[in-house]
């Protein structure tokens, strides 16, 4: 079995191992509905009538053709390519309840709130926008923040969900939300009833329970965190292209985490490039004839974790070291 903390070679400190939840400043997302017909209006009467708070407008906008509009767009939002993303969602636990079954809460990532602010513009600002959003984007994830209620909108064929930790015995994923999932990555799943912990090839143990909870999954991914040094640039290689790989950028002003972050996660492009998983020699949590018997894809994600630079890049799927970082953007 591989060991859950990986470190590179380059003196970074190691990962840990993920069984305590960092505390993060809960931030509620904007819940990412298009305004009203009507505030639509009454915003586009304020332009045309030289308000000035709405001087910096550019209302000819409109009159650009559909090509054109839709360009500037993607410009503004990349995520609109329609590229595999990843989306983080936490276990919450509230300590104040002391009924086990209310005690836990599935909560939206800080991350997601910085990593969809631009997409959430793109569906709030006119019909024409939302159009174009909603093409590429036509699914949603909703959860019930409190008194708001959060809709987190994604295309369910490609964007995987991220859990760092999942229980496998407690009810505590709205169904809404878990018959939506096809793509899902895990770090290690909970027994609360057993006091167990499965992570890496453990979790074939818990498959049964985890396809329980998420009746259309398709795709399981164990997450495995790898945690490196700054100073490094991605390097190109050739198996890149055999990968699907997605940064994510946080910044404290938006998300109260307490600093810039960003991650970047690697994972096999099983709809491009299905044959090409096959060889690779990335970890592996079974058998493709237990993939065939399950009805399930298993894969390995890495999530790269760095604070102010990108990873050295160290993960060659065809290489004996996979699932391992490397101290140079050389390896």
């Amino acid at each position: 079995m591989y060991s859950r903390k990986h470190d590179s070679t380059n003196g970074a400190n190691s990962v840990s191992d993920g069984s305590t939840i960092r505390p993060r400043k809960r931030l509620r997302l904007i819940d990412n509905e298009a305004q009203d017909l009507d505030e639509q209006c009454s915003s586009e009467d304020r332009v045309r009538n030289g308000d000035p708070a709405t001087r910096s407008a550019f209302p000819q906008f409109m009159q650009l053709p559909p090509e054109l509009r839709q360009h500037i767009w993607c410009f503004y939002c990349p995520d609109l390519s329609g590229k595999p993303r990843v989306l983080e969602f936490t276990l919450k636990k509230h300590e104040a309840i002391r009924d086990r079954l209310d005690k836990y809460s599935l909560a939206i990532d800080p991350t997601v709130i910085s990593q969809t602010k631009s997409l959430r513009a793109v569906f709030s600002t006119h019909r024409d926008s939302r159009s174009i959003a909603a093409r590429v984007f036509p699914d949603a994830l909703a959860l019930d923040m409190g008194s708001r209620r959060a809709i987190v909108r994604f295309r369910k064929e490609k964007d995987v969900v991220c859990m760092t930790d999942l229980i496998s015995d407690v009810n505590y994923i709205p169904p809404n939300f878990a018959t939506e999932v096809q793509n899902l990555a895990v770090e290690q799943v909970q027994d609360l009833s057993e006091e167990n912990v499965y992570y890496d090839e453990t979790i074939m143990e818990v498959i049964p329970a985890i396809k329980g909870m998420f009746p259309n999954l398709k795709s399981l991914y164990g997450l495995w965190l790898v945690q490196v040094a700054s100073g490094f640039k991605p390097a190109d290689r050739w198996w890149r292209k055999f990968i699907n790989e997605y940064t994510v950028e946080t910044y404290d002003r938006e998300t109260g985490i307490g600093k810039d972050t960003r991650s970047l996660f690697s994972w096999p492009d099983l709809d491009a490039h299905p044959q090409a998983a096959q060889w690779m020699v990335a970890p592996t949590l079974c058998s493709f004839e237990e993939m065939e018997e399950l009805g399930l894809k298993i894969w390995t994600m890495l999530k790269y974790e760095m604070d102010d630079s990108y990873p050295p890049f160290g993960w060659n799927p065809l290489s004996n070291n996979a699932g391992h970082a490397q101290g140079s953007s050389n390896s």
